[in-house]
C-alpha cells in the first residue's frame, strides 16, 4: 500500500529542494519509523499553506487506508480527484477506499472512471475484476481478469483469482491450470498450493493432491 513515490528525485540526487519536497522527506523519515501520524501531521502543516497542492492530500489518505480507516482516507483521496480529475491514479486510489468500506458498487464505478482515462492501469483492472469477484459476479470478473493477462501473462493475482473462479464453477481443469500457473510464478503462494490439492482431490489424483499439500 505504501509503495507510492514518496518524493521528487531531486531529493534523491542532492540538487537544491522545494519546502514541499522537504516535508515530504520529513514526513518519509516518519513513515520508515512507522510513525505514521506524525507524519500526516507534517503533511497536514504543509497544506496549511498550501491546499492547492495534490501529493499531501494523497499520500495522507494512502496512509490512513495503510492504518485501516478508508473513511478518513475517503476524505482526503477526493481532493485530487477535484485538482487533477484526468489522473486515473486518483480515482483509483478513491475506488479503494470505498471498497474497503465495503461501498463496493461506488469502487466499481470510480475504478471504471479510471480505466476510462487509461484502460492498460493492470492494478485498477484488477480491483475492479476483484470487485466484481466480491459481489460474486463470476463472469464479469472472470473476463476482467482475462483483461488483465493480455497486458501482463504473468500476472499472479489475476491467475490465482481465475483459479478461484473456476473452482467455484467447478470447472477443475482449468483451475488447475490457472493454480499451477500461479505457483509456478510464487512458490510460496500456500493458499494457490492448498486449492490445488483441493483441485486434484475432486479430479481424483490423490498423488498429485498429496504433493500440494506438502507445500502448504
Amino acid at each position: 500500500m505504501l509503495d507510492e513515490k514518496w518524493f521528487p528525485d531531486s531529493v534523491a540526487k542532492g540538487t537544491q529542494i522545494t519546502e514541499e519536497e522537504l516535508f515530504n522527506l520529513k514526513a518519509t523519515e516518519k513513515v520508515d519509523k512507522k510513525e505514521f501520524l506524525q507524519a500526516i501531521d507534517l503533511w497536514l502543516q504543509f497544506l496549511d499553506k498550501n491546499l492547492e497542492k495534490t501529493l499531501p492530500w494523497t499520500l495522507i489518505g494512502m496512509i490512513y487506508l495503510h492504518m485501516g480507516n478508508p473513511f478518513k482516507a475517503e476524505k482526503f483521496l477526493k481532493k485530487p480527484t477535484e485538482q487533477e480529475p484526468r489522473n486515473p491514479v486518483h480515482w483509483d486510489h478513491l475506488g479503494f477506499a470505498y471498497f474497503n468500506q465495503g461501498r463496493v458498487q461506488k469502487a466499481i464505478d470510480h475504478y471504471q472512471k479510471a480505466l476510462g482515462l487509461d484502460y492498460k492501469r493492470k492494478e485498477t483492472l484488477n480491483r475492479l475484476s476483484y470487485s466484481y469477484y466480491a459481489l460474486d459476479k463470476l463472469e464479469e470478473a472472470k473476463n476482467g481478469f482475462y483483461e488483465v493477462l493480455e497486458f501482463d501473462g504473468k500476472n499472479t493475482f489475476a491467475l490465482y483469482h481465475l483459479g478461484l473462479i473456476y473452482q467455484s464453477l467447478e470447472v477443475y481443469p482449468k483451475a488447475i491450470l490457472f493454480y499451477s500457473e500461479t505457483v509456478a510464478l510464487d512458490l510460496d503462494h500456500k493458499e494457490a498450493w492448498k486449492n490445488l490439492g483441493d483441485c486434484y482431490e475432486k479430479t481424483r489424483n490423490p498423488q498429485k493432491a498429496e504433493e500440494c499439500y506438502e507445500k502448504v
